[in-house]
């Protein structure tokens, strides 16, 4: 009896890769509850401190953050105390904390500071922050080194002077520049003069900042008792450190909504709208954005006397990739100032820190931090933080970043020593037709007992006037690829469970787990997608579809990467064809296709090639039946309704930082 060791080799290849799969997945579901544990660990705790926030308390620049557990022993910077450690019961110390705060026990565990940071009690760091300056209080220039003694990081740090470890409780780190001496001679030596770190040529100093209007003391919020310490202390803050817009008025209107005819009444008042009968009832109007106006501005002069002479601004959005931006965003404080660090979910952004910075734009240069649909918002370095990342790729930017301090800064100190890279971005305009039945219908004659008249002389005359009638129009802007098919269904899918269920999107590997799941049931249940009635023009001649127009997936696509490493149009031997290397500042952009997901997936590891169907500078495709198609834009999902028409021709180009 002959063994097949093929078989054999393969099924036990196939059995590690799963249970390494597995395994991977475990951690990660440990890893989100274990996150899901400190919230609600800090929900608990932030009771104490809302009580004890009743008292005034002296202003300060620092950003607690709170700690439920310390790779090393840690002494508070204020008293210069042990700080305890929660332990298993810390939600019956919380509870007590909150009911009887002044025999709070837990008042002894520790917050750190994410801009400097500097650790502290509970207690300590409401009452007494303000005899620890922050990294940014100070308006002498240059500013001087701050040393503090302990709370050294677990993994040895060499000394600047001696180049010798510094892991003991003598010796000290300076808040502002991150760096670590020997106490005596070694500090000695190393001067007052601070430089901020290896990135303080990039950062802004206060000096540079002019805030707009005066600033007048105003009485303390509920915003600044729940600054202290929330329980989504590391997204909010109620500091003006961390101000980077204007607040929208609020109204003095507080009328809680206990009759509906008073609510109505009041939004009359106040000249929103007119109060409206149950009978007719107006349409349903969604309020305009509003629009935020910074409340500072970056001063040219400020920044040349500071000698800022590569200043950087980071956007970033903190729901890219497994909800890690929140992470990125706190280490970027720790190296940049706060208002240099921007989050591009919030309402009036990028738009409001662009303005902000406007009198720096020629030397400044911007990161955004996030995936390739954060990319699409605003020019220009990245930072790869979402799922894909096919354009960081191309950048040199990499396709995934460590969480650690050490490999954000050396991100941001390669930032500045990149060369400029120029790249297309691409206009797409669809004209939606809406079908005639129901144009015709809304501008029919009048009813008569709820009947429409037909008239042969009124038809005739409405069906001439709707053939001229103009389309509706959108318009939205790419740099990567327009995605129409079976994979855009996906992702939308993706899309959709990921806004639903974050807390099962934690970490990158997840997401490209959950992503193989969902490609799979699509494969497995989901009806395939067909574009029959689809047609293609390339440069205003028509262009014949492979297979009879029988597709799963049409690509438009200007860069040499798709769906996480696969380059399309690199794959297809586009000289075989007639056709040109692909390239992303030559003004044209190229289409494929593939025939089913099976066919994308045999792509995707390398096991065929999709279709070449044309390259040009302008590519008009017409849905010609009502269907609904999911599309994709740069990552982000998107629906065609049918009948409809979608242009895509040049925009401009944009300046990217490629290294």
């Amino acid at each position: 009896m002959t063994i097949d060791w093929v078989s054999v080799v393969t099924t036990v290849l196939v059995g590690l890769v799963s249970i390494y799969l597995l395994h991977r997945l475990a951690n990660a579901r440990f890893a989100s509850y274990k996150q899901r544990l400190n919230r609600d660990r800090m929900t608990a705790v932030a009771g104490w401190l809302k009580a004890m926030a009743s008292r005034d308390r002296p202003s300060s620049n620092h950003r607690w953050r709170a700690i439920f557990s310390w790779e090393s022993p840690k002494i508070c910077d204020i008293c210069g105390k042990s700080i305890y450690v929660a332990g298993e019961t810390w939600r019956r110390k919380a509870l007590a904390a909150v009911l009887v705060p002044s025999r709070a026990e837990h008042q002894q565990q520790g917050c750190e500071c994410i801009i400097c940071g500097q650790v502290a009690h509970f207690y300590c760091a409401h009452r007494h922050a303000h005899r620890v300056p922050c990294r940014w209080d100070f308006t002498e220039y240059p500013p001087k080194h701050r040393w503090l003694r302990g709370n050294l990081p677990a993994e040895a740090m060499n000394c600047q002077v001696c180049y010798k470890p510094c892991s003991s409780d003598q010796d000290y780190r300076c808040v502002m520049c991150r760096r670590y001496v020997h106490g005596g001679k070694c500090r000695e030596k190393i001067g007052a003069k601070c430089d901020l770190g290896p990135l303080g040529f990039a950062c802004l100093k206060p000096a540079c900042f002019v805030d707009r209007g005066t600033s007048t003391p105003k009485a303390r919020t509920q915003s600044d008792v729940d600054g202290v310490l929330s329980p989504r202390a590391s997204t909010e803050c109620s500091t003006p450190l961390l101000a980077d817009t204007a607040e929208p008025t609020r109204s003095r209107w507080s009328i809680a909504k206990l009759s509906l005819g008073l609510y109505k009444l009041v939004q009359a008042v106040r000249g929103r709208r007119k109060p409206s009968s149950p009978k007719t009832a107006p349409p349903k109007v969604e309020d305009p954005p509003p629009v935020v106006t910074p409340s500072f501005v970056v001063s040219r002069e400020g920044c040349q006397a500071c000698g800022t002479t590569s200043p950087v601004l980071c956007f970033i959005n903190p729901k890219s990739g497994g909800l890690q931006g929140r992470q990125v965003r706190d280490l970027l404080y720790g190296t940049l100032h706060p208002r240099q660090v921007v989050d591009v979910t919030k309402p009036g952004q990028p738009r409001s820190a662009l303005l902000a910075f406007s009198p720096i734009a020629d030397s400044l240069r911007v990161m955004v931090c996030g995936g390739d649909g954060t990319v699409g918002k605003v020019p220009v370095s990245i930072m790869p933080m979402g799922t894909g990342n096919d354009l960081s790729a191309i950048l040199g930017c990499g396709r995934e970043i460590d969480l650690s301090e050490v490999s954000m800064r050396t991100a941001m100190a390669a930032h500045p020593e990149g060369h400029l890279q120029r790249l297309d971005r691409w206009n797409i305009k669809f004209d939606y037709y809406r079908p005639h039945n129901r144009i015709r219908r809304s501008l029919s004659a009048p009813r008569l007992y709820g009947e429409f008249i037909e008239d042969e002389d009124y038809t005739a005359g409405l069906d001439t006037a709707l053939q001229v009638l103009s389309p509706e129009t959108e318009r939205k802007v790419i740099i990567n690829y327009l995605d129409i098919g079976a994979a855009a269904r996906i992702a939308g899918q993706f899309h959709h469970h990921r806004e639903t269920f974050p807390e099962l999107f934690t970490t990158r590997f997840e997401n490209k787990v959950r992503y193989g799941e969902l490609g799979f049931a699509d494969f497995l249940g989901e009806e395939p997608v067909s574009l029959r009635d689809v047609s293609l023009l390339c440069d205003g001649v028509p262009v014949e579809l492979p297979c009879n127009g029988d597709l799963a997936d049409i690509i438009i696509v200007n860069i040499p990467s798709f769906a996480g490493a696969v380059d399309l149009w690199g794959t297809t031997s586009p000289r075989s064809h007639g056709y040109e290397r692909q390239r992303v500042d030559d003004g044209v952009i190229e289409v494929v296709a593939v025939s089913s997901l099976f066919h994308l997936g045999k792509v995707q590891v390398g096991l065929s090639s999709p279709y070449a169907v044309c390259q040009g500078k302008q590519i008009t495709l017409a849905l010609s039946s009502g269907a609904r198609l999911p599309a994709q834009l740069d990552g982000e999902p998107y629906t065609l309704l049918g009948p409809c028409e979608l242009t895509v021709s040049l925009k401009d180009d944009a300046l990217m930082v490629e290294r």
